[in-house]
């Protein structure tokens, strides 16, 4: 079973601990519409993006023990870590991954995975975003979304799926009109999948040996 990743994959973590099983639950759906393997959301989302021709895992959280690799030091907010390694943790927690990437006519093409090094990145390397804990808490709450009681998107604090939603929306991969901070992990793929613009493409379970992290441009072609 292939194990790369591409430019553009959004990893989906279905953590074990107990603050990650209660967001899977808090953001569950009965609607039958539903995408198959979103009943219940993800606790948490990364982005796979391009830095210095390779691969690499963009996140916003309070929860890696490791230091980003780009401000060399542990940090809460935006970060950047290789892949291996954050599958590991997630190895470690015996949890599931599940990979989606962009349908083939959504798919990147080279000056778009430039653009994503650019908005998934480049920008936030000099506009540092701390954690957004509170909207986090928030942004699956039935009450917020059916008021769209949703925080203004300034991007000076974010949260997982709200990271990933501003720089799709910067790519044309989500709507202009698309407030970052409704979006819940759960919430964000539902919508994604249900569009048509991303599909599951893979599930990576704890019990896996190793994970392999190809070069930018093998994966970006």
């Amino acid at each position: 079973m292939p194990t790369s990743f591409r430019a553009g994959d959004i990893v989906a973590c279905f953590g074990t601990c107990a603050v990650s099983r209660f967001i899977s639950l808090a953001t569950a759906t009965l609607n039958p519409l539903c995408p198959s393997g979103l009943r219940f959301g993800p606790s948490h989302v990364a982005l796979i993006v391009p830095h210095e021709g390779r691969l690499v895992w963009a996140e916003s959280t309070t929860l890696a023990d490791h230091p980003c690799i780009l401000q060399h030091r542990q940090v809460r907010g935006w970060q950047l870590h290789e892949i291996d390694t954050r599958l590991a943790d997630y190895r470690q927690q015996q949890a599931t991954v599940d990979v989606y990437r962009l349908h083939p006519f959504h798919q990147l093409d080279i000056h778009e995975v430039v653009a994503l090094a650019r908005y998934s990145v480049d920008y936030w390397h000099t506009q540092l975003a701390t954690y957004d804990a509170r909207s986090a808490l928030w942004s699956g709450s039935r009450i917020v979304r059916r008021f769209r009681l949703y925080k203004p998107a300034d991007l000076a604090a974010v949260f997982c799926s709200e990271y990933i939603a501003a720089v799709l929306r910067r790519l044309n991969r989500l709507s202009p009109a698309d407030n970052p901070a409704r979006f819940s992990p759960a919430t964000l793929l539902r919508e994604l999948v249900h569009a048509g613009t991303y599909a599951r493409q893979r599930t990576i379970h704890h019990d896996h040996q190793r994970f392999h992290n190809r070069e930018l441009f093998t994966e970006a072609a």
